[in-house]
């Protein structure tokens, strides 16, 4: 597992700086100009070539080892955007040859490719922001204890050695503590980002553990369906006092900011603060554009933030061994628990009550039962008829209405009675 941890300059002189200023903006004309050679010269397989040719380079006051890594890293920028394109053309001549019919695969081959190379969208942009890949052969790290110290060597005769202090902070500690930083630095004009490997746990069996579901919320960061929620921080904040606070603040201020890193910091803590040994799987609801429409949306719901509460969560599991999926979200905030029962009357707010067994407990904890569930596939009949409006049964064995007769719903959002 890759994470990174981000330094600023500690007080370089002016020489250093304007010295740093252009080895950057040479590096960035070198880059782009791979970046074009690569993208003129993409082969029919969109395959990239894994090195380019030493001929093949700009009039550049950089050295070779200069040039080596702007390749390198102009390489890897192309090959992100193929790679799709890559793995479709491979997948093409495998079924071919295997005399299988690809005339969809290729259609969609060919709307991409004029989409890429005739209409020139997505090609790859080298920006003034972009920062310079260097590898050990053009950059060295060294620890003087209570600072770092990056000495930038081999970029060019115009250039010489460059010497980059910077102060270290508990995120270094932190990184240090757990893991390894590699040899590759992103230098950048104020600071620069350190890659760190951090080694995670194997995968452990099943056998002795279990499936655990989740559910997101604004008064509750995560409930999980085994009974543990986040908790309220040592100094009495929960989630919804920080994004109180949050809204109040002026968007852009220094205090908005600083409302921004509590509510990161509290997600993280939080959740650092539950229990994973137990956990096989967890499973968490695939929240996506909760924002949309936000005109018609109040400011507490818009500093609502799930996508920092999903990639914690997704780092954690990684890092603890644990399978991490998302599933729908649609109707489970709606079903009983118990007997299954999907009625949108049943959710009140932070109260569940079945309009059916009378089942009582807390929202979000039945929401989270529910992803733990194996349920089968809603289809998209189902809420399209807003069936969740009269009421039906959604178990493991399928689809029942309220009078206990098992139905599906076809593409053409026709309900159909088994016999």
């Amino acid at each position: 597992m890759i994470r990174t941890s981000t330094h600023k300059w500690f007080e370089p002189n002016t020489g250093k700086h304007y010295l740093l200023t252009e080895f950057l903006s040479e590096y960035r004309v070198a880059v782009k100009f791979y970046v074009d050679h690569l993208w003129n010269n993409v082969p029919k397989n969109w395959d990239v070539p894994k090195y380019i040719p030493s001929n093949i380079k700009p009039s550049s006051t950089l050295s070779a080892r200069a040039l080596k890594c702007a390749s390198d890293q102009a390489r890897a920028i192309v090959s992100a955007i193929t790679k799709p394109m890559a793995k479709r053309a491979y997948v093409i001549k495998s079924r071919m040859a295997n005399g299988e019919d690809v005339r969809k695969l290729q259609r969609i081959q060919d709307r991409n490719a004029y989409r890429l190379l005739v209409l020139k969208k997505g090609i790859p942009k080298v920006n003034a922001n972009l920062s310079a890949e260097l590898n050990s052969i053009c950059a060295d790290f060294r620890d003087n204890g209570k600072d770092g110290i990056i000495q930038l060597k081999s970029l060019g005769k115009k250039y010489g050695k460059i010497r980059l202090p910077f102060k270290y902070h508990r995120h270094y500690h932190h990184m240090k503590g757990n893991g390894q930083h590699k040899n590759s630095f992103l230098i950048k004009s104020d600071g620069v980002d350190i890659r760190w490997d951090i080694p995670t746990q194997k995968k452990i069996g099943k056998q002795g553990r279990k499936i655990v579901g989740a559910d997101q919320g604004i008064v509750t960061c995560l409930t999980l369906s085994d009974g543990q929620t986040t908790q309220p921080c040592p100094h009495g904040h929960d989630f919804r006092s920080i994004i109180k606070k949050l809204i109040r603040k002026k968007r852009g201020s220094n205090a908005f900011r600083r409302a921004q890193a509590h509510r990161r910091n509290y997600i993280n803590w939080s959740i650092n603060q539950l229990d994973f040994s137990e956990i096989y799987e967890f499973r968490l609801e695939k929240l996506r554009h909760v924002r949309k429409g936000k005109k018609s949306k109040g400011k507490f719901l818009n500093s609502f933030s799930y996508p920092l509460i999903r990639q914690k969560v997704e780092d954690l599991c990684l890092r603890l061994g644990v399978q991490f999926r998302e599933q729908n979200p649609t109707y489970r905030s709606q079903r009983c628990s118990e007997c299954g029962y999907v009625h949108k009357s049943s959710r009140i707010g932070k109260l569940f009550i079945c309009v059916v067994c009378g089942h009582r407990m807390d929202a979000d904890l039945n929401a989270s039962r529910n992803n733990a569930d194996d349920l089968p596939e809603l289809p998209r009949g189902i809420w399209r008829l807003k069936l969740n409006h009269k009421g039906f049964y959604w178990n493991s064995s399928g689809f029942y209405d309220s009078d206990g007769q098992q139905f599906s719903v076809a593409a053409d959002q026709v309900i159909t009675y088994a016999a």
